[in-house]
């Protein structure tokens, strides 16, 4: 039985973030410690199967340093060239010349992989992924756009929106007790300073004798003195 070939994998995340750190400084060993602290994994296991691509990549020999390809694979004007050496050396030349890009059919590629490396599919396709990656050479350094960094920035921006929104209605609860408050004052400005209301009592005493004229006299009389001002 032929020997299973081992192909490198490894989340298009972690490689742009390693190479971005490389960018900043070479370290002196890159440890499953260092993955770990590096790429906010959660277990030393994680960070541990992502020194077995970086060591086939030949971005870190089998001591866990750098190697001298490590120092070209941070130059951008290098990178594509380096990718292409790091293809070559894995890869075999079929898989390479029949999909060799620009547009990957995936579904083939993680077949070839399920057929050739004996892999499960979801192996097959993280193999792929990084099939592809080296394959087309392109540089990225907005890591902040890949799925790990969005997920992280994503939760960051649902936080600050629940952190907005409370405070518009917080805000919005301060004016309302606000209005309430001065709605009240003002009521109760009306009532201690509203003129106080006069009741007057009128009993008028008319003879029976007196005419018509009389009695529309005297009414007149009464009217003219209560009412006019």
């Amino acid at each position: 039985m032929a020997e299973k070939i081992v192909y490198p994998k490894m989340p298009e995340s972690n490689w742009w973030a390693v190479r971005a750190q490389f960018r900043k400084t070479i370290p002196s060993s890159v440890t499953a410690s260092y993955l770990k602290t590096l790429l906010n994994l959660t277990s030393e296991k994680a960070a541990s199967n992502l020194l077995s691509p970086l060591k086939q990549t030949k971005i870190i020999d089998d001591e866990n340093k750098p190697t001298s390809r490590a120092i070209d694979w941070r130059d951008d004007t290098k990178y594509k060239d380096i990718c292409q050496q790091i293809a070559e050396e894995i890869y075999p030349t079929e898989l390479r010349e029949i999909h060799q890009g620009p547009d990957f059919d995936k579904e083939a590629i993680t077949n070839w992989f399920m057929s050739n490396a004996h892999l499960g599919e979801g192996a097959a396709k993280s193999t792929t992924a990084f099939y592809i990656l080296l394959s087309t050479g392109e540089v990225r350094t907005d890591i902040d756009t890949l799925p790990a960094a969005k997920s992280k920035k994503s939760k960051k921006t649902k936080l600050e929106k629940r952190i907005v929104s409370n405070d518009i209605h917080t805000d919005r609860d301060e004016q309302k007790q606000t209005a309430n408050k001065g709605e009240s004052a003002a009521s109760t400005s009306r009532n201690l300073y509203q003129s106080p209301s006069l009741h007057i009592d009128l009993q008028v005493h008319i003879s029976s004798e007196a005419s018509v004229q009389q009695v529309d006299a005297i009414f007149a009389s009464i009217a003219k003195h209560l009412y006019e001002k």
